[in-house]
């Protein structure tokens, strides 16, 4: 015999046999009782007609083991036990009573409800056929989104996210993103989406396209994608509103001194607003009196500008008030109070010189005047 072909023989009947010797120590290790010294005899098969696995979160790589109270006549694997929808996979007798089903990889369909079925076999001890139904785990739920549902006063540059509890999209480039949109609304709402991992899904709308005072129904469709797990129970839909009319800004701004005798009133809302009720509802007043005057508007409906009938008198409080219930062109009213006081110039007067009056040690370079305005 070639010397070369039997040293190999024998390098393998070695590395056979340290293998052997490895499995027999982990084995006895596993099933060394460490507190009393001595070794337990391995788990007996159940006396009774068992199956397994069962429950609603069985992972997809289990295999379904089917056990006898008597070993039975019938030893082909598919005549025994079927699993439904059909998988293909591999069958195998762990002993004369249990047979095993070993999905091919990657294993079961992830959230799917299977449902075993084993035929009678009256000489195993087993006379009625059986079934039993079970879900695996994984399955594609919406776990949150944002907007949340039923939000309200959502802000003009929001944008929607929608998180998946595992991955949708499969992992990719940017530029080789799935196109096909997560989420639809309805009225409709111009902008574009992304992944922004496998999970997480952005939809940032057009600039400005977001209506106010608006209940918008966002829909996330069942089918996620083409993948057979890739399906939601169904489809997941909620709604939000929009933000209401608002006053945004004022001029003169809160507190303000030395406001100028022909200073009009600005006011700006963050969206188009009826004018009539604008116009009936702001007051500015001076020591509790009204001041009378004039609206003009811009184009938008947006800023409405309050000019006084005749010049506001100096050294005075004035006090404007924005009341609540304003309605917007769009419907929706303002809900929050809006006061503002501001006062105006004195006459011009001389507050103060350098060098003061009567000094006897004033600076040589110059005269300085501090008027009040």
């Amino acid at each position: 015999m070639n010397t070369a072909l039997l040293q190999k023989l024998i390098d393998i009947r070695v590395l056979v046999a340290v293998m052997l010797v490895a499995v027999l120590g982990f084995f006895a290790i596993l099933d060394r009782d460490e507190t009393r010294g001595n070794f337990r005899q391995p788990p007996r098969e159940p006396d009774v007609f068992t199956v397994t696995p069962e429950g609603d979160q069985v992972v997809r790589l289990s295999a379904i083991t089917v056990t006898f109270e008597r070993p039975p006549a019938e030893r082909y694997g598919p005549r025994i036990v079927t699993l439904y929808p059909l998988i293909s996979g591999e069958y195998a007798w762990l002993s004369e009573r249990t047979i095993l089903f070993q999905p091919d990889y990657p294993g079961l369909l992830r959230g799917f409800e299977y449902t075993i079925e084993v035929p009678a076999q009256p000489d195993a001890g087993h006379v009625q056929p059986f079934s039993r139904s079970f879900t695996t785990a994984g399955k594609l739920e919406v776990v949150s989104v944002i907007p949340a549902p039923n939000d309200v006063e959502v802000p003009e540059g929001v944008q929607v996210l929608v998180q998946f509890s595992r991955s949708v999209a499969p992992l990719t480039l940017l530029s080789e993103q799935p196109t096909d949109q997560a989420v639809v609304f309805d009225p409709p709402l111009p902008g574009h989406g992304e992944w922004l991992n496998t999970s997480l899904y952005r939809f940032v709308p057009e600039l400005g396209a977001l209506e106010p005072n608006t209940t918008y129904e966002a829909r996330v469709p069942a089918e996620q994608s083409s993948e057979p797990d890739g399906v939601l129970a169904q489809d997941y839909v909620w709604t939000f509103q929009t933000y209401g009319p608002a006053l945004v800004r004022v001029t003169p701004g809160r507190d303000t001194q030395f406001v100028g005798p022909d200073q009009a009133v600005v006011l700006e809302f963050n969206q188009a607003m009826d004018r009539a009720s604008v116009e009936s509802g702001f007051r500015l007043t001076r020591e509790g009196a009204e001041v009378l005057g004039s609206f003009s508007w811009s184009e938008d409906s947006r800023v409405a500008t309050f000019d006084p009938s005749g010049n506001l008198a100096l050294s005075t409080l004035y006090d404007a008030r924005v009341p609540t219930g304003l309605r917007g062109a769009n419907g929706g009213v303002t809900a929050n109070e809006q006061r503002i006081t501001f006062e105006t110039v004195g006459p011009p007067s001389i507050v103060s010189t350098s060098p003061n009056q009567g000094s006897t040690t004033a600076e040589r370079f110059g005269v300085f005047f501090r008027f009040s305005s």
